[in-house]
Protein backbone atom coordinates (compact mmCIF):
# COMPACT_ATOMS: atom_id res chain seq x y z
CA UNK A 1 0.00 0.00 0.00
CA UNK A 2 2.88 2.39 0.66
CA UNK A 3 4.21 1.71 -2.84
CA UNK A 4 0.72 2.41 -4.24
CA UNK A 5 0.48 5.67 -2.27
CA UNK A 6 3.83 6.83 -3.63
CA UNK A 7 2.90 5.83 -7.19
CA UNK A 8 -0.45 7.59 -6.77
CA UNK A 9 1.29 10.84 -5.83
CA UNK A 10 3.36 10.61 -9.04
CA UNK A 11 0.24 9.95 -11.14
CA UNK A 12 -1.49 12.95 -9.53
CA UNK A 13 1.53 15.13 -10.40
CA UNK A 14 1.55 13.93 -14.02
CA UNK A 15 5.00 12.36 -13.62
CA UNK A 16 6.18 9.58 -15.90
CA UNK A 17 6.21 5.91 -15.00
CA UNK A 18 10.02 6.00 -15.16
CA UNK A 19 10.19 8.91 -12.69
CA UNK A 20 7.96 7.07 -10.22
CA UNK A 21 9.90 3.83 -10.65
CA UNK A 22 13.23 5.61 -10.11
CA UNK A 23 11.92 7.23 -6.91
CA UNK A 24 10.64 3.90 -5.58
CA UNK A 25 13.90 2.13 -6.39
CA UNK A 26 15.85 4.87 -4.61
CA UNK A 27 13.57 4.56 -1.59
CA UNK A 28 13.89 0.76 -1.53
CA UNK A 29 17.68 0.90 -1.74
CA UNK A 30 17.81 3.00 1.42
CA UNK A 31 15.75 0.61 3.56
CA UNK A 32 18.56 -1.54 4.95
CA UNK A 33 17.30 -5.00 5.93
CA UNK A 34 14.04 -4.61 4.00
CA UNK A 35 15.61 -3.22 0.80
CA UNK A 36 15.47 -6.52 -1.08
CA UNK A 37 11.83 -7.12 -0.10
CA UNK A 38 10.86 -3.63 -1.22
CA UNK A 39 12.82 -3.93 -4.49
CA UNK A 40 11.27 -7.32 -5.21
CA UNK A 41 7.77 -5.96 -4.71
CA UNK A 42 8.47 -2.93 -6.91
CA UNK A 43 10.06 -5.06 -9.65
CA UNK A 44 7.17 -7.53 -9.60
CA UNK A 45 4.12 -5.33 -9.12
CA UNK A 46 4.94 -1.75 -10.12
CA UNK A 47 3.93 -2.04 -13.81
CA UNK A 48 0.52 -3.42 -12.78
CA UNK A 49 0.11 -0.85 -10.00
CA UNK A 50 0.92 1.97 -12.44
CA UNK A 51 -1.51 0.64 -15.05
CA UNK A 52 -4.32 0.34 -12.49
CA UNK A 53 -3.71 3.87 -11.21
CA UNK A 54 -3.75 5.25 -14.76
CA UNK A 55 -7.13 3.54 -15.24
CA UNK A 56 -8.26 5.54 -12.19
CA UNK A 57 -8.71 2.43 -10.05
CA UNK A 58 -9.40 3.43 -6.45
CA UNK A 59 -5.90 3.43 -4.90
CA UNK A 60 -7.26 1.86 -1.71
CA UNK A 61 -8.23 -1.21 -3.76
CA UNK A 62 -5.11 -1.67 -5.90
CA UNK A 63 -3.31 -3.99 -3.48
CA UNK A 64 -6.45 -6.09 -3.12
CA UNK A 65 -6.82 -6.33 -6.89
CA UNK A 66 -3.25 -7.61 -7.34
CA UNK A 67 -3.70 -10.11 -4.51
CA UNK A 68 -1.36 -8.60 -1.89
CA UNK A 69 -3.99 -7.39 0.60
CA UNK A 70 -7.27 -8.71 1.86
CA UNK A 71 -10.44 -6.90 0.90
CA UNK A 72 -11.29 -6.63 4.60
CA UNK A 73 -8.84 -3.84 5.31
CA UNK A 74 -8.14 -1.42 2.43
CA UNK A 75 -6.10 1.68 3.21
CA UNK A 76 -8.44 4.65 3.68
CA UNK A 77 -7.76 7.84 1.79
CA UNK A 78 -6.63 10.06 4.68
CA UNK A 79 -4.12 12.39 3.05
CA UNK A 80 -6.18 15.52 3.85
CA UNK A 81 -6.34 14.59 7.53
CA UNK A 82 -2.60 14.19 8.04
CA UNK A 83 -0.77 16.67 10.23
CA UNK A 84 2.91 17.57 10.11
CA UNK A 85 3.27 17.08 13.84
CA UNK A 86 1.64 14.29 15.75
CA UNK A 87 1.69 14.92 19.50
CA UNK A 88 1.77 12.04 21.94
CA UNK A 89 -1.75 10.80 22.60
CA UNK A 90 -3.35 11.45 25.96
CA UNK A 91 -3.68 8.57 28.40
CA UNK A 92 -6.14 6.06 27.00
CA UNK A 93 -6.31 7.65 23.53
CA UNK A 94 -5.85 5.44 20.50
CA UNK A 95 -5.32 6.93 17.04
CA UNK A 96 -6.85 5.54 13.87
CA UNK A 97 -5.95 2.51 11.78
CA UNK A 98 -3.42 4.36 9.62
CA UNK A 99 -1.41 5.55 12.64
CA UNK A 100 -1.53 2.02 14.07
CA UNK A 101 -0.37 0.52 10.78
CA UNK A 102 2.52 2.95 10.41
CA UNK A 103 3.51 2.29 14.03
CA UNK A 104 3.55 -1.45 13.34
CA UNK A 105 5.72 -0.90 10.24
CA UNK A 106 8.11 1.25 12.29
CA UNK A 107 8.30 -1.48 14.93
CA UNK A 108 8.94 -4.22 12.34
CA UNK A 109 11.75 -2.25 10.74
CA UNK A 110 13.25 -1.26 14.10
CA UNK A 111 13.00 -4.89 15.25
CA UNK A 112 15.03 -6.04 12.24
CA UNK A 113 17.74 -3.52 13.17
CA UNK A 114 17.75 -4.68 16.81
CA UNK A 115 18.04 -8.31 15.65
CA UNK A 116 21.00 -7.38 13.42
CA UNK A 117 22.77 -5.54 16.28
CA UNK A 118 22.54 -2.24 14.43
CA UNK A 119 22.59 1.08 16.23
CA UNK A 120 19.57 3.19 17.07
CA UNK A 121 20.92 5.86 14.70
CA UNK A 122 21.13 3.40 11.79
CA UNK A 123 17.52 2.35 12.35
CA UNK A 124 16.39 5.96 12.71
CA UNK A 125 18.13 6.91 9.45
CA UNK A 126 16.39 4.08 7.57
CA UNK A 127 13.02 5.07 9.02
CA UNK A 128 13.53 8.71 8.06
CA UNK A 129 14.29 7.63 4.47
CA UNK A 130 11.18 5.46 4.48
CA UNK A 131 8.98 8.27 5.77
CA UNK A 132 10.35 10.82 3.30
CA UNK A 133 9.36 8.56 0.41
CA UNK A 134 5.78 7.94 1.50
CA UNK A 135 4.20 10.84 -0.38
CA UNK A 136 0.84 11.75 1.17
CA UNK A 137 1.58 9.98 4.48
CA UNK A 138 5.17 11.24 4.82
CA UNK A 139 4.36 13.88 7.43
CA UNK A 140 2.34 11.44 9.52
CA UNK A 141 5.13 8.86 9.37
CA UNK A 142 7.78 11.46 10.27
CA UNK A 143 5.67 12.72 13.16
CA UNK A 144 5.26 9.22 14.52
CA UNK A 145 8.98 8.46 14.19
CA UNK A 146 9.95 11.77 15.82
CA UNK A 147 7.51 11.26 18.68
CA UNK A 148 7.67 7.53 19.36
CA UNK A 149 10.88 6.04 17.95
CA UNK A 150 13.01 6.47 21.10
CA UNK A 151 10.33 4.67 23.14
CA UNK A 152 9.86 1.98 20.48
CA UNK A 153 13.62 1.37 20.35
CA UNK A 154 13.90 1.19 24.14
CA UNK A 155 11.03 -1.31 24.35
CA UNK A 156 12.53 -3.51 21.63
CA UNK A 157 15.99 -3.43 23.22
CA UNK A 158 14.32 -4.56 26.49
CA UNK A 159 12.93 -7.48 24.45
CA UNK A 160 9.32 -6.35 24.72
CA UNK A 161 7.09 -8.45 22.46
CA UNK A 162 7.10 -6.45 19.18
CA UNK A 163 3.45 -7.28 18.56
CA UNK A 164 2.45 -5.34 21.71
CA UNK A 165 4.67 -2.24 21.35
CA UNK A 166 2.15 -0.09 19.47
CA UNK A 167 -0.60 -1.03 21.91
CA UNK A 168 1.67 -0.16 24.84
CA UNK A 169 2.31 3.33 23.44
CA UNK A 170 -1.42 3.69 22.71
CA UNK A 171 -1.29 3.92 18.93
CA UNK A 172 -3.14 0.63 18.47
CA UNK A 173 -5.84 -1.23 20.31
CA UNK A 174 -7.16 -4.75 19.96
CA UNK A 175 -10.49 -3.37 18.71
CA UNK A 176 -8.96 -1.11 16.04
CA UNK A 177 -9.45 -2.33 12.45
CA UNK A 178 -6.19 -3.27 10.77
CA UNK A 179 -4.75 -1.66 7.64
CA UNK A 180 -2.16 -3.85 5.91
CA UNK A 181 1.24 -2.40 4.96
CA UNK A 182 2.81 -5.71 3.93
CA UNK A 183 4.85 -4.14 1.16
CA UNK A 184 7.51 -2.55 3.37
CA UNK A 185 7.68 -5.03 6.21
CA UNK A 186 10.44 -7.61 6.60
CA UNK A 187 9.30 -11.21 6.56
CA UNK A 188 10.23 -13.70 9.27
CA UNK A 189 12.26 -16.65 8.07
Amino acid sequence: EAIVKIAESYVENNATEQEALAALEKLCNGLGPVASLCTGLVDTYFPTIWALLLKETDPTLVCTEIGLCSAAAPLKAKAKELKASHPKPKEGKVDGPLECTICEAIVKIAESYVENNATEQEALAALEKLCNGLGPVASLCTGLVDTYFPTIWALLVKETDPTTVCTEIKLCSASLPKVELKMLLPTKH
